[in-house]
């Protein structure tokens, strides 16, 4: 298993101020100019001329809805989220009822101390798999078992499968904000694992749908920062053609698709 290095005190995301903005841009419009709008970011609190493209035709925040569940982020409060699109690869266990009963006869007390045992167990399992198997923003992972990552918001995800001697899983969850070393680490650890880069195969890209329930103004492209590093480490493998704005396997009809994911979803190997 390969991990690339997070650093979280490296700016990774367009820097606007004292402090960084990591929302896609968001905060209110205060003024609309022809092609123009004046607005207010929320963090921080400074005011912008944007050009009017990143918005619809009347200034407005545009939509982008999920397409694994179908709703819009920024419209759909927390709790009427749905829940069960896409579960959670290996789901911690729920409490059993047991521990939580009042009886304390002798058998009793001895089948919940072996419940908590057997719930235990499978807690720690759980952490370990976050662990090992769940991609932190940042990184990226290349190993034989499933990978996954999540909360994707502004971020992108690139997946692959590398045939070589047998098949090995390539996940990153990118924020945007990666330097061109990091971005030629991971082109360069994908290469040493192909004899020739036919090997690559089942390449899919995941951009996150915008921010949960908020205030104000949400630009339309919430990937605008994160998109084009997947990108460059798709362009550097030499893999894929981009026409009309389309990104296909290279020399063939084959389209990649971007699926826009909510924050939500897991997304990973054999998802």
């Amino acid at each position: 298993m390969k991990g690339g290095a997070y650093n979280a005190s490296k700016p990774r995301f367009m820097y606007l101020g004292p402090k960084r903005n990591k929302s896609g841009r968001t905060g209110r419009v205060i003024k609309n100019m022809g092609d123009y709008i004046i607005g207010q970011f929320n963090y921080p609190k400074i005011t912008r001329k944007l050009r009017k493209n990143y918005l619809n035709s009347m200034g407005e925040p545009c939509k982008k809805a999920c397409e694994t569940c179908g709703c819009i982020p920024s419209e759909t409060a927390d709790e009427d989220m749905p829940r069960n699109s896409t579960p959670t690869p290996n789901a911690p266990p729920t409490t059993p009822e047991e521990l939580n009963s009042n009886e304390d006869d002798y058998f009793n007390t001895q089948r919940k101390l072996e419940e908590k045992r057997k719930y235990l167990k499978k807690k720690n399992e759980y952490r370990e798999y976050r662990s090992r198997r769940l991609v932190a923003p940042g990184s990226y992972y290349i190993t034989q078992k499933n990978v996954h990552t999540a909360s994707l918001v502004t971020c992108s995800a690139l997946a692959m499968d590398i045939h070589n001697e047998g098949v090995e899983h390539f996940l990153t969850h990118i924020s945007g904000g990666e330097s061109p070393s990091e971005i030629e680490e991971m082109i360069s650890d994908i290469k040493s694992r192909c004899s020739s880069l036919d090997c690559i195969h089942n390449i899919k890209i995941w951009a996150g749908a915008g921010p949960e329930m908020e205030a104000g103004q949400e630009l339309n492209d919430p990937n605008y920062v994160s998109m084009p590093v997947v990108m460059k480490v798709l362009e550097g493998l030499d893999v894929v053609d981009v026409r009309d704005g389309k990104i296909y396997y290279k020399g063939t009809e084959t389209e990649i698709p971007v699926i826009k994911t909510c924050f939500r979803h897991y997304v990973g190997s054999k998802n």
